[in-house]
């Protein structure tokens, strides 16, 4: 999405949607990074902390999947996750509409949702480089598998998956409309076979993939670390007291292996250790999550080229945002290295990088 279709914001805008709307009194205001949307958070006069969301007038014009977001998330939360609560505004709605400007200030208004939402403590898991471990992949692992299956009879009614969206892997024929963005002809090239794999392979094994809801942004800035966590070696660990998580626009129906592919990749992308050390994080990542639910054997073949796929949407949707969101330093984010992370994985064949996650599952008790 370009400029072009972010709403625009002012603070003196908010401070009056949180007065008015939903009878606070601000001390605070602060812009937090979003792709898509504005992000605000707010400190009222009495200490109490909330996030207020205005959703992009694409997303905002789909009234069945804001309402099945919020869904998701009461679901979520009453399977013991720890997800913001939403706050109603004077007239009692969790979700209501307001018209801003798109694009720039005298942009043409569009309707946009807009929503209050509670802040969790903690900080973004993204920024406790100094706690990430093989352990504290596996607890992450385990952590998406908890929420997987909280979500498996989850109805699909209201989070059908946007064949628009060029963020989920079903898509991915969606990214050869910005290959042309790519200097490197060797880049494109790669790509473009990334992408043919995903869709032979969908096209071969997709009717015995698993499908179900997903969050659909699982990465680690999204995902928010208990404020007294400093150890991950516990065993006594429960992931659903250790994380939170927030961010919920992307949510839809879709393949759940796809999930799993774009953690390992988010993962890669930000670790800071070896590279013996980033390659082993997709079998920590795959201990957690198969010690709590199982993957079919079709599921577990899609993971390379699921790992494969982020990495190529990290890559080219992050170069062509560059190019268009000018202000929005958060757009580019792990660009740089999500290339090289997807060059490294494709000189590996698939069987040489489960080569390297084989032994790290076997020490889990778990065999493939």
């Amino acid at each position: 999405m370009s400029t072009s279709r972010r709403p625009v914001v002012t603070e003196g805008a908010v401070r009056d949607i949180l007065q008015t709307h939903y009878l606070l009194e601000v001390k605070g205001v602060r812009q937090l990074d979003s792709f898509m949307d504005r992000n605000y958070k707010v400190t009222s006069a009495d200490g109490r902390e909330f996030v207020l969301k205005i959703v992009n007038p694409d997303e905002s014009d789909n009234d069945q999947r804001v309402q099945a977001q919020l869904g998701v998330v009461n679901h979520l939360r009453g399977h013991g996750f720890t997800c913001p609560a939403s706050v109603v505004n004077k007239n009692g709605l969790h979700t209501w509409k307001s018209t801003f400007p798109i694009g720039q200030a005298d942009g043409p208004e569009e309707s946009c949702v807009v929503r209050l939402m509670t802040f969790l403590p903690g900080e973004p898991l993204g920024r406790c480089h100094h706690l990430f471990c093989g352990e504290m992949y596996k607890c992450l692992g385990g952590f998406l598998a908890q929420l997987h299956a909280a979500l498996q009879d989850h109805p699909e009614s209201g989070l059908t998956l946007d064949g628009h969206n060029e963020w989920m892997a079903e898509n991915a024929g969606r990214l050869l409309q910005f290959i042309s963005s790519l200097e490197e002809e060797k880049m494109s090239r790669d790509i473009c076979s990334v992408i043919k794999n995903v869709e032979s392979s969908l096209k071969e094994r997709g009717h015995a993939m698993e499908r179900g809801v997903i969050h659909g942004d699982f990465n680690d800035y999204n995902i928010i670390l208990h404020p007294v966590t400093t150890d991950f070696k516990a065993s006594c660990v429960d992931s659903k007291k250790t994380f939170g998580i927030i961010d919920f626009n992307d949510i839809c129906y879709t393949y759940r292996v796809f999930e799993i592919g774009r953690l390992i990749a988010d993962a890669m992308t930000n670790c800071c250790c070896s590279d013996q050390e980033a390659l082993q994080i997709g079998g920590h990542v795959l201990a957690g999550y198969l010690s709590v639910r199982q993957l079919s054997t079709e599921d577990v073949t899609m993971i390379y080229d699921a790992v494969c796929i982020s990495f190529c949407q990290y890559y080219v949707l992050g170069i062509h945002a560059m190019s268009q969101q000018t202000d929005n330093p958060h757009c580019c984010l792990g660009t740089a290295e999500a290339r090289q992370w997807l060059e490294r994985v494709l000189a590996l064949s698939s069987q040489a990088l489960w080569e390297i996650w084989t032994p790290l599952l076997s020490e889990s008790g778990i065999s493939m």
